[in-house]
């Protein structure tokens, strides 16, 4: 008995130590940081653009007239704070910077998603550049993997919040579409 309780503390011990020397997890902190901001470029051939840094919003950039389709879009608190529970629910440092949520799927046209993250001091930036175009019945990006589909989640999540706008309501609608 004494000799197998010796063998359970030394098992514990060991335990406790690796735990302790494994250091901290990289998770997202459990509230907002004050210098917390974003910006997405997405859409066909990624032309419309948020930056809630300096408030500018980019319906298109495809138009005779580009200058028609920008206005600021200062977020209200509470959807700063949908915005930032979508991105933390990501491991952006499990992240490349250049990135492909669906390797070997093409579409004609293709799709643009360029993800900057600023806070804590460091920004990092996820570019999808010339991806497929791939959804759901719902209309929904989708991905072949659960890593790409959680990227393609925090994406749509934050362009959704951004088109519900009445910022981005506002704007004429695009002169040139994509068949």
């Amino acid at each position: 008995m004494k000799r197998a309780f010796t063998t359970l503390a030394a098992v514990l011990t060991i335990a406790v130590l690796a735990a302790a020397c494994a250091g901290p997890e990289e998770a997202a902190p459990a509230e907002m940081p004050e210098d917390f901001q974003f910006s997405l470029v997405w859409n066909t051939y990624g032309v419309s653009s948020y930056n809630s840094e300096t408030g500018e919003l980019v319906k298109t950039s495809h138009a005779t007239h580009p200058e028609d389709y920008v206005t600021e879009l200062i977020l209200d608190d509470a959807a700063r704070q949908a915005a930032w529970e979508a991105i933390s629910a990501l491991d952006l440092a499990d992240y490349p910077a250049e990135y492909d949520p669906n390797p070997g799927v093409m579409s004609t046209p293709s799709m643009t998603l360029v993800l900057t993250v600023m806070q804590n001091g460091t920004e990092q930036e996820i570019r999808c550049e010339d991806i497929a175009q791939c959804y759901d019945a719902e209309n929904n990006y989708t991905s072949k993997d659960k890593k790409g589909q959680a990227f393609m989640t925090a994406c749509h999540t934050l362009i959704r919040l951004i088109t519900a706008a009445p910022e981005w309501q506002a704007l004429p609608e695009p002169e040139f579409l994509y068949e």
